[in-house]
């Protein structure tokens, strides 16, 4: 007796990563476009919205983290100065 191949279902998965929850929407007028977008951000939450700000800070300014990828501290120290002027004496 031939033994029976299992025939092998061909599935195509595209990752979730490059969609997410994401929808595509169609709009009548670039109004109703900015009303959804701007509904779209507001229902955002706060700690979420200040992950991306922060996300976006270190890609900024990425020369100016330590080693493992935090800020160094704000110095303390500051030397007050007298005022300048353009006097000519």
């Amino acid at each position: 007796m031939a033994k029976h191949k299992k025939e092998k279902v061909k599935k195509v998965e595209e990752p979730a990563v490059a969609y997410g929850e994401k929808r595509i929407v169609f709009f009548k007028s670039f109004e109703e476009a900015d009303e959804y977008t701007a509904k779209e951000r507001a229902e955002i939450p706060y700690d979420k919205r200040m992950m991306h700000i922060e996300e976006l800070r270190k890609l900024v300014y990425n020369k100016y983290l330590l080693p493992d990828n935090s800020w160094s501290s704000i110095k303390k120290v500051f030397k007050i100065m007298p005022p300048y002027t353009n006097d000519i004496s």
